[in-house]
């Protein structure tokens, strides 16, 4: 007549169940440090990645992403980089703050040689 899940949360609920129930606190978000490295990948890739377009461009290249368009200033390039890189950051502190903090280190590790390797080809051209 009553199912064994609906018995057991009847009994639950009673106020002598509650009595006996043990009392816990909510636990706060949880806070999780990732450490300075994640930053400085980022930081470090993204860096080189807009060095070497910078030069570049000095040297009288374009730029080969196809988001910037055709013949965009040098300007433009190194302010949208900037912007996605300070966007990835935020975004890992948030990840890293909200208990994902191995994701946020891949994340960070992960942008740095995505910067890194476009500044290796940067670097290769002649």
């Amino acid at each position: 007549m009553f199912s064994q899940e609906a018995l057991q949360r009847a009994i639950l609920n009673t106020p002598e169940a509650q009595e006996q129930a043990p009392q816990t606190q909510p636990s706060p978000a949880l806070q999780q440090s990732i450490g300075i490295a994640p930053y400085l990948a980022l930081l470090g890739g993204q860096g080189a990645d807009m060095a070497s377009t910078a030069f570049n461009m000095n040297r009288g290249y374009g730029e080969s992403n196809p988001a910037f368009g055709t013949n965009p200033s040098l300007a433009k390039i190194l302010a949208m980089k900037a912007g996605l890189t300070g966007g990835i950051e935020l975004l890992m502190h948030h990840m890293a703050a909200n208990g994902h903090p191995t994701a946020a280190k891949v994340l960070g590790y992960m942008g740095g040689i995505g910067g890194a390797i476009p500044a290796a080809i940067n670097l290769s051209q002649k």
